[in-house]
Formats: C-alpha cells, structure tokens, sequence
C-alpha cells in the first residue's frame, strides 16, 4: 500500500554508484567480451554511458574488468599453467615430429614453470628443403599478467620472405635463456658444424656470448638499423646518416674506405665510434659469399612481431594459440601464392631481376674466354670482370646474393641465355656424366590444324599428298603416252608446256625423251 508519494525531487546526480564494479560489469558483458576481446576502452565506455548512464568509469576500472572477463572465458591465468602439460601432449599427437619442450624447476613442494620451447614439424622441414643457413633472433616482450620473454628464430624463404623457425617463453632475456633456446634449435635442425649459417640480431642482451659459446665458426651480423639508432643518439644530421648506411652498404673494401674516409672528414668522432665496430658484422664488403644472403636489418624478426603483437598481452594458453594459428594461415597462404607464381623464382626475386636487367643496358661487353666477360659502363666508364662459370662478379652482388647484378646480366645476354637460369651457364665438372637430355616430342601439323585437300575437298591431307589427284596423273599421261601423235605435234611447244605442268602437279619423275 501506498501512503505517500513525492513526485518532484531536488537531489542532485550521482556519480558514484557503490554496486557498480569491475565484477559486475565483467559478468554483465563477459559474452562481449568473448566475441571481441580487442573491445576498446573508449568503446567500453560508450557502451556502459548508453546502458547505464554512468559516464565517470575510469581507464583502471575498464582494465580490471577486461582482465576479470578474460578469466571467465578463457580461465584464470594461474590455472591456464596446470594446463600445459595437456597442451604439449595434445599438439605432439596432432603435430607428429613436432619437439615440445616444458621447463620448470621446483620451489619447495611446488612446481613452477620456467620456460617452454615450440619447434612446430612442417616449419623444421621447410626451412632444412626450402630456405637458405640464415637465422634472425629476437625477443619480444610478454605484456601479461605474468610477464617474460618470447624468444624466436626466423628464416628467410625463396622469396625473401619470413619462414618462422621456433620460438620460446623464457622468465628473462639472459645468456643462459638463449643457450637454452639455441641448444634445442641446434639440435632440431641438426646443426652439427656451424659454419655457413648466418646469424642476424639486433644484439639482445646474452644473445652475443651465447652465440660464440655455441655456434662460434657462424657469421653474426648486426642489424644496421639498431646500430644507426644508437649511433644517431650521439651524432646527429642527414649527412652522417647517408655516410653510414652507404658505408654499410659498400660490398667492395674500396668504397667502403672510401666512405668511411668522407665519414672522418665530416665528424673525426663519428668515424672514431663506427670505426671500432668490427665491419664483418655490418658492411657487405666483408659479408662472405657462402651465405649467398646481403641482408643488412633484422626485419624478418621485426616482421613477425608486428604479426603476433596483439597475442603477447594474453594468457599463456591462447597466447601460443594465435601465434600457432597465425604461422598455420600464413604457411597456407604462402603455399598458395607459391602456386600462382610465373616460373621458378619469386616475385621479389623477379622485381630484382628486372630492376638490374634494366640497368644492364647501360653496359658493353667483351667476350674474354667462352664464360668470362669484361663489362663497361658507357657512362661511367667503371669495369668489372663477370665469370659466368663461377657464377662471380668483380663488384661482388652476384657473390653475397646469388642474385646476378646488372654487369653479369649484361654478359648473360651477350651469351644469349635467361638471366633468371644462371645455373645453366656453369661448365660441366671433370669426370661428372651428365643424364641424357630427354628427346621432345615433335607435333605433326595435323594435330593442331585439320588441313584439306584443295583438289578431293576431303580433310586430313593437302594438295600434294592426295592420292585421288596422283592417280588421275597417272592415267593421263599413260593416255597420252599410248595415243599416236599428231602431225606436227611433235616438237610442239604447247605440247611441251602441257605435259610439264601435268608432270609439275602430279609430283611424279617422268622420263621424257631427249626433245623433252
């Protein structure tokens, strides 16, 4: 019963509501967060001002609620670890030849995870069938609730193009986490005898020790884009910055002193900072041409953690599944696009190729034995010798990269031959018995153009071959044979005339007598 009733009311707004709370909130829209677990803050937001009218909620609240909702749909984060063991046991059944590897060390009675390492079959395979000895490494950080490190080793495919290898949760970035890490990777792609293998980094802390404890003999470049962002933090301008990447970039020692010599006259402290790094590690004239590979940056590495970013700020279990399903799209997608391709190289590979072929034209050649040539420049007058058998030029491109420069395709045209088959222009090695090339199989014209008789009108056969038109030559001149000859005839050059067009047509020999 009601007894009294205030319709008008004077108090003013609240803003702050006591029941309203993270866990409250989690538990209204934890099925939307489900569906998008990206939801923004400001979105977020938006959302509770038009169901509630509350538009005070703040940054901290929204994250505790993303953080309680996550925990209702995927599990809390500390039980997600228990889960491991299930995990790995279940991606070793449906991934066989896949290495799976827990760590974890005990604290008292309880048992702590430590590290996990994941080499995944088809990425092991395709690196050792398909991609060239260069290993990028990186470390990425964990933004979870129980932060680390996601450590990770990337190839490089036939396309110039990032193959994931492995890739690893470790506590810190330290020398015995990546010993850990690169003792397993050795051991997966069965390395036995490191030299040949390239090792790119950005020079994360531990990485360098553990390298030349493991895989001394292997040459370690240093990503040159991180080695001008510590260089520009003391020398600063537009100028050093071109001296440096152009030094870099140099795959001749001369043009390399060269530069290095315009970097002293431009900043002496500069050139004394650069000098002292150790160029085998950053300059392409040092790089050794075993490797076949020029790359100066770690963007194979900076490739996949722009791919995987928005992975690392969730728990463990669905963290490793993105990245799993992100390696599983692009493998696919990959294969894919493998299949469209014109020929047998790359598109990057054939961009390249193009863009030298164009260039090679500004270039004459003389021929100096059957596979080595002298190459011009017909403006800078600048002269390299290319070997075609060796497959090397003077200006060394064609050594680090095995991709022909311009020079070398100049003397591939001069040869005649496909500067995209430079395999083919090598000399065959002494006692080595080549296989017999297969014969090709010649077409008869009749199988693409159903041809037809001009004299019989029937198809399958020309004028020439018609054996109707053979056979009434035949008769007419066995006629004409039998018949007596006219008075006069004989001698006749009308006579004469008639009688070769016939023999012409019938393409038949006749003997003729000594008139004829």
């Amino acid at each position: 019963m009601i007894k009294g009733l205030t319709d008008e009311h004077n108090c003013g707004q609240v803003k702050r509501v006591y029941h309203l709370t993270s866990t409250w909130m989690a538990k209204k829209y934890v099925g939307e967060w489900r569906l998008n677990p990206n939801w923004s803050v400001e979105g977020f937001q938006k959302q509770i001002a038009n169901d509630l009218g509350m538009s005070n909620i703040s940054q901290q609240m929204v994250h505790r609620t993303k953080h309680k909702a996550a925990e209702m749909n995927t599990g809390a984060y500390e039980e997600q670890y228990n889960k491991l063991e299930s995990y790995a046991v279940e991606m070793r059944r449906s991934n066989p030849g896949s290495s799976i590897f827990i760590h974890s060390q005990m604290d008292g009675e309880v048992r702590k995870f430590k590290r996990m390492y994941i080499c995944w079959d088809a990425c092991k395979r395709g690196f050792l069938e398909g991609c060239r000895k260069v290993i990028g490494l990186d470390g990425y950080h964990i933004k979870s609730a129980y932060p680390g490190q996601l450590l990770s080793a990337v190839g490089i495919d036939a396309n110039n193009g990032m193959f994931p290898i492995a890739y690893a949760i470790a506590e810190i970035e330290s020398k015995d986490s990546w010993l850990w890490f690169l003792e397993l990777l050795m051991r997966d792609l069965d390395i036995t005898h490191e030299i040949g293998y390239v090792i790119i980094s950005d020079k994360q802390k531990g990485l360098l020790p553990a390298v030349e404890v493991l895989m001394p003999n292997a040459q370690h470049r240093h990503c040159v884009r991180h080695l001008y962002s510590n260089f520009k933090a003391e020398f600063l301008g537009i100028g050093l910055k071109q001296l440096v990447w152009s030094a870099a970039r140099d795959t001749t020692e001369v043009y390399w002193r060269k530069h290095m010599e315009e970097l002293k006259i431009a900043n002496w402290f500069a050139w004394d900072w650069l000098a002292k790094k150790n160029p085998i590690h950053w300059c392409k004239a040092f790089f050794l041409a075993i490797n076949k590979c020029d790359l100066l940056v770690n963007n194979l590495c900076e490739a996949l953690n722009g791919s995987i970013i928005k992975s690392r700020d969730k728990s463990i279990i669905p963290m490793l599944e993105m990245i799993r399903i992100k390696m599983m799209v692009r493998m696919s997608n990959r294969r894919n696009a493998g299949a469209n391709w014109n020929g047998g190289l790359g598109p990057r590979i054939q961009k390249n190729l193009k863009k030298y072929a164009e260039k090679s034209h500004n270039y004459n050649t003389a021929e100096g034995s059957h596979m080595q040539y002298q190459v011009t420049g017909q403006e800078s007058k600048n002269m390299h010798a290319v070997d075609l058998a060796a497959r090397t030029c003077t200006c060394r491109r064609w050594d680090i990269s095995g991709i022909p420069c311009q020079h070398a395709i100049a003397a591939i045209y001069a040869k005649e031959q496909d500067p995209a088959l430079p395999k083919k222009l090598r000399i065959r090695e002494p006692g080595k018995v080549e296989p017999p090339a297969q014969k090709e199989t010649i077409l008869k014209r009749t199988f693409f153009v159903q041809v037809t008789c001009r004299f019989c009108k029937e198809k399958g056969h020309n004028i020439r071959g018609c054996h109707k038109r053979k056979a009434l030559a035949a008769s007419q001149s066995q006629a004409q044979a039998s018949e007596p000859a006219a008075p006069g005839a004989e001698g006749s050059k009308e006579a004469k005339r008639n009688y070769c067009c016939l023999a012409s047509k019938s393409n038949i020999i006749i003997k003729t007598s000594a008139n004829y």
